[in-house]
């Protein structure tokens, strides 16, 4: 039986005064977003602004608005493109429980990303509990069906599935989808020769 560094130096014989007890937790600490009251049930969400000439590394957030729809249309091999407004394109990443896939993959953090007149508005959905994931699913179909398309990396393989079986199961009317640009597919194309590394994080 493991007897740990306290045990061990008593059996020897040292006084050795127990370690402090952890800090007590105050309740009281309000969590880090917003509450809202829905018909489903509170939503959680965090969201921030940005102006548009805001820079992630050496890339300005306007340069998205300087992409023209022949360009995109030609990356993602589909005319379609041809006639989309991309500056009321929707940007859509999760969080999830797991990459098994199955009934018990739960998107824990929906993060929504598009340009408005004031800058980079950018807003996280959060679950706050398992079977509270109605008032999420609203919110993100609302925003999904005040955009022109949707832009994802690997959202056609992962994202979206998972979130069309999360509407199914919480029986929420799902949204009517625009265009589907996920970028994986296109980076593919360019640098897939080049042997770089396609993952997100690079």
């Amino acid at each position: 039986m493991a007897l740990g560094k306290f045990g061990r130096l008593r059996m020897a014989g040292v006084g050795v005064a127990p370690p402090p007890p952890p800090a007590a937790v105050n309740d009281a600490t309000p969590l880090p977003w917003q509450v809202d009251a829905t018909s489903l049930g509170a939503l959680c969400s965090v969201t921030q602004q940005h102006p548009a000439d805001f820079c992630h590394g050496q890339a300005a957030l306007r340069g998205c608005l300087q992409v023209l729809p022949a360009q995109v249309a030609t990356l993602c091999l589909d005319p379609v493109w041809h006639g989309v407004d991309l500056s009321r394109l929707l940007f859509l990443d999760t969080e999830t429980t797991g990459l098994a896939g199955g009934a018990g993959t739960l998107p824990f953090v929906v993060g929504l990303g598009q340009f408005t007149a004031a800058g980079w508005h950018t807003e996280q959905l959060i679950l706050p509990q398992m079977g509270a994931e109605g008032p999420l699913l609203r919110r993100l179909a609302e925003r999904l069906e005040a955009s022109t398309g949707l832009v994802t990396y690997n959202g056609k393989s992962f994202d979206w599935p998972l979130l069309k079986m999360r509407y199914i199961m919480n029986r929420v009317a799902m949204p009517v989808l625009g265009p589907h640009l996920d970028l994986l597919h296109g980076v593919r194309r360019v640098f897939k020769r080049q042997g770089l590394p396609l993952r997100l994080i690079h």
